[in-house]
């Protein structure tokens, strides 16, 4: 079987896929590449749902369902490369091997896990511990302390008003954990930012982990 796997780069804030686009391709990130999947309502508010690096891929729905709109949006979070292979290439090797298929459903429910448990976030727990949990979820697949993010951009994956995230930032920022400078946040003290995280990212990051060791 031919593939059809094309590389691409991408840069920060590309659009990979629309609401309403049925999607071609199954697209690949490479390893420090990160992918948000936000969902928007009608007045324009959005919230990411979850995040894709080289762990994964996107998106399930078009494999494991068929050619449909998936009505999420892929937007590229930390920009790098991916390869696109045609969806119906992807779907032909998952029916015909075997150990694709079993990564494919590995990382199926690692990423619903995601999504399951940002739901429970986003209704729960408050900013501050919200924006620390996706700091480390961030830090878990580009590999290094410093991520490229405006508080805007952070407002809209967290689904907040941009002065809620301010202040979130701040305290972090005033306490040692991070440092914020125009378009850019490092870790300073990831422990410290893990204590002030709410109990959800431990699961996350457990459950990473483990799929990324089967994979070995």
């Amino acid at each position: 079987m031919r593939s059809g796997a094309t590389d691409e780069d991408h840069t920060l804030r590309v659009a990979l896929l629309s609401p309403d686009e049925v999607p071609q391709f199954v697209y690949f990130p490479h390893p420090g590449t990160v992918v948000s999947i936000v969902r928007s309502t009608v007045s324009g508010q959005m919230v990411e749902t979850g995040v894709v690096g080289g762990e994964g891929f996107l998106n399930v729905q078009t494999l494991l369902a068929g050619p449909a709109p998936t009505r999420s949006e892929a937007i590229v979070q930390n920009e790098g490369r991916l390869t696109r292979i045609p969806a119906d290439n992807v779907r032909e090797l998952f029916n015909e091997h075997l150990a694709f298929r079993s990564a494919t459903l590995g990382y199926t429910s690692v990423f619903l896990d995601q999504v399951t448990q940002n739901l429970v976030c986003n209704r729960l727990h408050p900013i501050e511990q919200r924006l620390a949990k996706w700091l480390l979820v961030m830090r878990d697949r580009v590999a290094t302390d410093e991520l490229h993010l405006t508080q805007e951009f952070l407002a809209y994956m967290l689904g907040v008003h941009r002065p809620g995230v301010s202040i979130a930032v701040n305290a972090l920022e005033t306490d040692g954990l991070i440092r914020h400078r125009r378009n850019h946040i490092e870790l300073r003290d990831r422990a410290g930012v893990a204590e002030r995280s709410c109990e959800c990212y431990p699961p996350l990051h457990d459950k990473l982990l483990e799929f990324v060791a089967s994979l070995s």
